[in-house]
């Protein structure tokens, strides 16, 4: 840029903020604040960044452990249904005496 034109805007901006002044607003341009802000700002992000890393390593690990627990739990079921299978010499308890589709004694009755 020229140099008559950069002071030219230099000049607009200062007086910008002295106007702004005087109407009572807050101008924001000291560079050490700004500087503190800025650097506060990226601490607040990298603290949520660790922060949020930290939420996802513990959610995957509960997640991995309930997984672990069902997939325990589903096999203790199957060896249970296993060992009762294995156990139980009758195929249906009440219904080996009874013959089924045999003999009938009254045909042609019917309830």
């Amino acid at each position: 840029m020229p140099e008559e034109k950069r002071k030219a805007i230099e000049e607009n901006d200062k007086w910008a903020k002295a106007e702004a002044r005087m109407d009572g607003i807050k101008v924001k341009d000291d560079p050490t604040r700004l500087k503190k802000a800025v650097k506060r700002q990226e601490h607040e992000k990298t603290k949520s960044k660790k922060d949020w890393d930290e939420r996802k390593r513990t959610v995957a690990a509960s997640m991995a452990a309930k997984q672990k627990k069902r997939t325990d739990n589903i096999a203790m079921r199957n060896d249970r249904k296993k060992e009762k299978g294995k156990k139980s010499g009758k195929a249906r308890p009440g219904f080996e005496g009874k013959s089924f589709g045999g003999k009938k004694a009254n045909k042609g009755h019917s309830k």
